[in-house]
């Protein structure tokens, strides 16, 4: 179960990095929405791993909003790219 986690955690900010390098905001933007994405994958495996007591509560709760905190943050930064994409429009 370890694995999958990391493969999945890991990905989020290799699509933030891939992302940001691109040459339009708008494919940034794209990324960042992939990257969401790969936020939820974890959630699911770390859902499994409490139900399979591979983790605890406790481990489960910090691991989650660890995770709640990422996305927001990457939701933020999609909303800004996007008012400053609209803004050039």
């Amino acid at each position: 179960m370890n694995s999958p986690i990391r493969r999945s955690v890991s990905s989020i900010p290799d699509n933030v990095a891939e992302g940001s390098a691109r040459k339009h905001r708008k494919e940034f933007i794209q990324f960042l929405h992939v990257s969401l994405g790969s936020a939820a994958e974890p959630d699911a495996h770390l859902e499994i791993a409490r139900k399979l007591d591979f983790i605890n509560e406790i481990q489960f709760t910090e691991l989650t909003k660890s995770l709640e905190s990422i996305s927001k943050m990457i939701q933020g930064l999609t909303r800004y790219q996007t008012s400053k994409l609209n803004a050039v429009q």
